[in-house]
Parts: C-alpha cells; structure tokens; sequence
C-alpha cells in the first residue's frame, strides 16, 4: 500500500534567491549547487521521439532541472527528468546504473533514456510518497524524526549495500560515485516495511584509479565533504550519509539554522575549514558513535564499508581515529630590507598581504595609481621572486591603460596569493555574494550599484574565476556581459524621447538574472505585468514584448521593466478626440509664443513716464 504525502514546503531561501515565507510544517531541503548558466531558460518537457507521454503536469521539484509528471498506458504514473548535460559519460552513466540496479543496487529505475542536443531525458516510476525528506525530515505524514531506530537502521542497511555495488568495478575498469547523497535524493517507493530508492544519476561521476576525475557541477553543500571540490572518490559517499543519517535521526542538520533555514554554500565551506561538524543532540551513544566516525574530515581514517558491516552486526567497531588538533601558526620575524609597507602596516609574505589589500580596497587602488606598485615589485623580486612575473605584467598593462585600476586590484591580490577568497572591492563575489549584491543594487544601495558597476566594467569576474571551485565565474561573466550588450542595443533602438534616470539598473537586473533561474523568472513576470494598455500603444515597447524566448530573453525583460515608464508616457493619449484637442491647444500656445517673439520691441521706459501712466490708470478707474 503506498500512501500519498501532501506536498513538501518551498526550499529555504539563500543569499542569491529572496526569502519566502516559511510553512508549518518546517523547510524544504537545502539548495543544490548547480552550474546555473546550463539550465537558465526554459527545458522541453520531454523529447519529441516520446509522443506518447501525451500532456504532462510539471512538479516543482527541482530548481536545476525540469520535472514533469505524466499518465502512461505502458508504464502507469511516470515522470521525465530534462536537464542539461555536458559531458560525454552520460550514456556510460546510465549503463552503469542499469548494471548497478542489476546486480541488486537499491536505485531508481531507468524506463527511458534520451540525449539530444545537450539535454538529457529521463523517464523513471512515479514514487507518491516522494523521499525520505518529505517522510521523515519536513513534517510529513510522519513524524519528524523517525518513529524507531528500526526505520533507520533500514535506510542504513539499504544506502550501505547500494553504495557497496556502485562502487564496485566495472566492466571497464571504472567505478561509479554518486556525489550527492541526501535525504531528497533517496526516493520512497514503499512505507509499509520500508523499501527507498537511490535517485539522481546527473551527481553521479564515473572514476578510473588512474586517471582522475573532475568534480561534478551537481552538488549540495549541505552534504558534500571536505574534499569534494578537489577530487573524486570513494569517501566522499560516506561523508554525504553520515551527514544524512544525522539530519534524520535528530530532525536537524547540522548546518541548519535555528529557524529552519540553512546556510550558505560559502558558509559551510568555511566552517568544515577550521571545525568539524556538531552533531545535534537526538542521538543515543551507539549512532553517535557510528556518525562521528563517518563524519571525518580526513577522508583516509573515514569510516568505510567494513565499518558499516561490523556496526550493523553488533560487532565492535573501532574507535573514532583521534583528530589531532591544528598547530598553532608560527610567527616569523621578517627580515630587515624583505618588508612591504602597506595602509600603515608592515607585511613581510605576500599572502598576508594579499589579504589586507583585499580588505582595504580604496588602499589598494591608491597603490595601483600611483608610485607604489613599482616599489611593490622591487619588494617581492626580494621577498616573493615566484610572483614577480604576474606583477610585473600587471604594472606594463596599467601604464598602457589596458586594464583599469580596479582591474588591476583584482590581479594584484590574485597574483600575490592564487588561494585568496574571490572578493572585489572589499565584498565576497562567489555566486552568493554577486547574488546580495544585485539584491542590495536593486534596492536602492548606491555602495552595491557602484561595486556591481565597476565590477562589469573592469571584467574582473576572469580574475575571480581563477581561483579553486570558482571557475564557474567565467562563463558567468561572459552570458552577464552579452546579456548587457544586447540590452544596450535594444535601448538604443527606442526614440530618445529623453535620457532614462533608471539605465544605471540594467546591469544588476541581469547580474540577478543569470544568477538565479527563479530570479529570472520573476523578472519575466515583472516584464509582462508592464504591459498596460498605454504601454502597448507604443510600436518599439510592443516589438519587445513579441520577441521570442530565446537565450536572450532576460535582456529583452529588463530592457521592458526599465523602458515601461517612458512607455507609458508616450501612449497615454488613448481617446483620439482628446488627442485632437490637445495638438489644437499646443498649436494655438506655439503660435502665440512665435509671434510675441517675433514682434518688435518696444523701447525701455524711464521712471517718470511709469509714474504717469500709473497716474492715468488710476484716475480713470475712479471716474
């Protein structure tokens, strides 16, 4: 018997994406980091080839890829799974999973698959009672813990023996690792003597001992361990479900905020850099024992498959290795003539001043202007010769006035240190800081207008996006800055009626746009309500209203919401005899106006004679 849940609570909102209201019934998962560029416009329900899913409803259940569920004679209640695709494993990757389920992984079945033109199609079985999140984590028709340590030990038992299989070796020497194990990923396909599903094979990497893999773009960071942004493997697996396996036993992750919300990717990321997690209280001694153990930072003294084995057994388990405190940094005495003063601080290694130049700004750019950066690289031909070349390249493009000074701050600080967070002007700019500050330039803010600005104009996001889990920036900035142009060229087109207060908006409108797909949807929507019946009296207002939705589509929207007031004011005359009135009245004022100019004038009149025509008037008025 499968029981029908009723529907999750709408996710947490992050730093790029507006807070919503929270439900009773507690908040959705946390976001998933996706490549956001790949799955910004719209996705096809399902390939052409499948005419027979007929019309489908679409299931908001993903916020990376289009889900859309439909009634099939052959297969009964089925969804289709559309998102896009790069690499070239995607068909390996579903033979492997097939093999997997084959040979008895817990895994969501593939009835169909599909690829085409870089958009991969998955057919699989409709589960009514979603995942385990919606069971056991969101308030569902459970409680919201599980009831019994029963229920747990069987998600367990089940996600241990599936991993065990997808991480076997295949055919042809490569394994499989899944990459996103969490509560919303493992599907319920019964209640009644608990039965779960392993689901999402667009996390999944396939790995070959000798050649190493890349990372995969698909990820939440809620439940991705320490490592994950460098290298793929086989412990990372168990990192994401000793993370799940604590957020269902205490009915709290651990990067959970007390209101229910989680925090930031970039957050987290920090956090598991100095500490490890705290496991919330809810546990007893023996699944605390087994979640500390799995939850290791490092991934060679991680708990594994043999681990899991003997726990599950009742047989002892070793003891959680001993994770050595860090040492203390050591404070070197900076040689005499090896210094570099800056802001009135003396650094001696160029990442410690990285940092401060990072964190003042304006400082910064005085030293790029003036007479400084020479001195800046006398100082590291002595202190850091490594990084004398980047500096050197920097100053010969500022004195041809290639790059702008901002620019030229943004290389510097790289230069000097390549590990250094992604900030600009003083703000952190990875996906969740480019996301508060479009929200802030929006709102009014002029330090943020002014940052997102300069930001655009000084292409400084090819700087960011050198840095590790940051190349994502790159291809950001390029849809930004083509999404700009087209904006500029289509404001260019409308009558110059007069210059627009509101130009200086475009640019954050689209830095939202291509940040967050539900941030351009909302801008879509913004859009369309500005279609008045004034507004569309207008032809060059109206001709991008009709444009189709192509991958330019955010730029039309913005230039819509910005051109709307100008719109209006041009097709406000609607009644044609008002009109007819009104161009009457301005001619007889234009006429007016031309002759009193063109009459002659009169010579200036001197005192007395005003005095005695005054007399006149006045004695003329009393008769």
């Amino acid at each position: 018997m499968t029981t029908t849940l009723p529907s999750p609570p709408s996710p947490p909102a992050t730093e790029i994406d507006p807070p919503s209201a929270a439900t009773p019934n507690g908040q959705g998962p946390p976001p998933t980091e996706a490549d956001r560029a790949d799955h910004e416009e719209g996705l096809p329900s399902h390939p052409p080839s499948w005419q027979d899913l007929g019309d489908g409803t679409e299931l908001p259940w993903s916020e990376h890829a289009r889900i859309t569920r439909f009634t099939t004679a052959q297969y009964g209640e089925v969804v289709v799974k559309a998102y896009r695709s790069r690499g070239d494993d995607r068909r390996r990757i579903w033979d492997a999973w097939e093999n997997c389920r084959t040979n008895g992984a817990s895994l969501t079945p593939l009835l169909r698959t599909h690829l085409e033109n870089g958009i991969a199609f998955e057919l699989m079985p409709y589960r009514p009672a979603r995942s385990v999140y919606e069971v056991f984590a969101a308030g569902g028709a459970w409680p919201r813990t599980p009831r019994t340590t029963k229920e747990l030990e069987a998600i367990l038992r089940q996600v241990a023996d599936t991993l065990a299989i997808l991480h076997a070796e295949q055919a042809d020497g490569r394994f499989a690792v899944h990459g996103d194990i969490k509560p919303a990923n493992l599907l319920v396909e019964r209640i009644d003597q608990l039965r779960i599903e392993l689901s999402d094979t667009e996390s999944v990497v396939l790995v070959d001992e000798l050649d190493p893999a890349r990372p995969g773009r698909h990820a939440t960071a809620a439940y991705q361990a320490p490592e994950a942004g460098t290298v793929v493997h086989r412990p990372q697996d168990y990192w994401s479900l000793g993370m799940s396996l604590v957020e269902l036993g205490t009915g709290r992750h651990p990067y959970q905020r007390p209101n229910g919300q989680f925090h930031s990717p970039a957050t987290i990321r920090a956090e598991l850099a100095q500490r490890d997690p705290e496991i919330p209280e809810g546990l007893d001694n023996r699944w605390r024992w087994l979640a500390q153990g799995l939850l290791v930072r490092d991934s060679s003294l991680r708990f594994g498959p043999d681990e899991i084995a003997r726990w599950l057994a009742g047989e002892p388990v070793p003891d959680v290795p001993s994770r050595p405190e860090p040492a203390p940094p050591t404070v070197e005495t900076p040689e005499r003539g090896h210094t570099f003063t800056f802001a009135g601080t003396t650094y001696a290694g160029p990442r410690e001043l990285a940092a401060a130049m990072g964190a003042h700004w304006a400082d910064t750019v005085r030293l790029v202007l003036g007479r400084d950066l020479e001195h800046l690289v006398g100082w590291a031909q002595q202190a850091c010769s490594a990084q004398v070349v980047g500096l050197v390249d920097v100053q010969e493009r500022r004195r041809l006035n290639l790059i702008n000074e901002h620019r030229a701050a943004a290389e510097l600080i790289w230069c000097l240190d390549p590990e250094s967070p992604p900030d600009f002007h003083g703000r952190n700019c990875d996906r969740v800081g480019l996301g508060v500050l479009a929200t802030q330039a929006l709102h009014g803010d002029p330090e943020a207008g002014t940052i997102v600005t300069r930001l655009f104009e000084s292409s400084a996001l090819e700087i960011l996006a050198h840095r590790p889990q940051h190349q994502d920036l790159q291809q950001l900035g390029d849809r930004w800055r083509h999404l700009v142009q087209v904006a500029l060229e289509l404001m260019a087109r409308r009558p110059a009626v007069g210059q627009m207060p509101t130009d200086d908006l475009l640019v954050p409108h689209l830095l939202s746009a291509v940040l967050s797909r539900r941030r351009s949807h909302a801008l879509a929507e913004q859009a369309a309500s500005c279609l008045t019946p004034r507004s569309t009296n207008v032809e060059w207002f109206r001709s991008l209203a009709s444009t189709p939705n192509d991958v330019d589509a955010a730029a039309h929207h913005a230039v819509m919401v910005l051109t709307a007031p100008q719109a209006d004011l041009e097709g406000a005359a609607v009644h044609p005899e008002l009109d007819a009135w009104a161009r009457a009245y301005l001619e007889r004022t234009l006429a007016a106006r031309e002759a009193a100019q063109q009459a002659p004038q009169q010579p200036p009149r001197g005192p007395l004679v005003r005095l005695l025509r005054a007399l006149w008037r006045r004695w003329r008025y009393r008769r």
